[in-house]
């Protein structure tokens, strides 16, 4: 029991259970939340994972961590537990501005700072310093009439290198989408069981000139409806009167 160690009236009894009883009910709500959500992250293709995925996992067990925390120093005196807040408030001060960098760019990383950070990303995408820039392209070997270079790319969770000769960007760009397609496809035709619930196979999106052609042949077509639709009825119209022409001349030579 949290107010286990005091001297708790009896009339205040009741309070004790219900405050007892509201963080047996969060932790249980939150830590099955957190569980859940994992474990649905672990069964999702980590190449198919993004920053909103995670989100919600990270909510929850802040939330967890919070109950937790407020339900171990509930029998802590005052001035001991504003001490306690006071210090997680200001290392998370401290953490938060060693990394704040990299979410409103008030700093520039490069790839250096990337790795001697420690954070479990891939640094792989952060720019080199000029000289470290100027060292790489000089060990990555020269021939006599061009210089080739290494790149690195990310595809399906893992980065990978690709050599190129330099000044042939465009050729290399291409083969190196090419070289995407046949990963992705291959890992298309192996994927089985939970796998198949996910895009493994790229979808290119559709461009601003097709979205704009796209729209116009939409109008097209509507107008192109409309007026056949009116042909029709002008149609049916004419008929009509046409029949409606030949009763009344049946009847004047029955009349005459």
């Amino acid at each position: 029991m949290i107010y286990s160690k005091l001297n708790v009236p009896f009339f205040l009894s009741g309070t004790e259970i219900t405050a007892n009883q509201v963080y047996k009910n969060s932790i249980s709500l939150l830590s099955s939340a957190v569980a859940s959500h994992v474990i649905m992250l672990r069964l999702i293709p980590p190449h198919t994972v993004s920053m909103s995925d995670i989100l919600p996992s990270i909510y929850y067990g802040t939330s967890l961590s919070s109950v937790i925390l407020e339900g171990m120093v509930s029998t802590m005196l005052p001035i001991y537990r504003r001490a306690l807040y006071y210090g997680l408030i200001v290392l998370t001060l401290l953490l938060f501005s060693q990394q704040s960098h990299l979410t409103y760019g008030t700093r520039p990383w490069h790839r250096t700072d990337c790795e001697s950070s420690g954070i479990d990303i891939n640094c792989i995408h952060f720019p080199l310093y000029e000289h470290e820039l100027k060292e790489f392209v000089e060990q990555s070997g020269e021939t006599p009439n061009a210089t080739d270079l290494t790149v690195y790319f990310n595809i399906l969770g893992k980065t990978e290198p690709f050599r190129y000769t330099q000044g042939q960007e465009n050729e290399a760009e291409q083969a190196l989408e090419l070289l995407k397609q046949t990963k992705y496809q291959q890992e298309a035709e192996r994927s089985t069981g939970i796998y198949r619930y996910h895009r493994v196979v790229p979808t290119p999106a559709i461009t601003l000139q097709e979205a704009i052609d796209w729209s116009k042949s939409v109008h097209e077509k509507a107008i192109e409806r409309e007026n056949e639709a009116a042909k029709k009825r002008a149609e049916k119209k004419a008929l009509r009167n046409k029949k409606r022409g030949k009763r009344m001349k049946k009847r004047k030579t029955s009349i005459l």
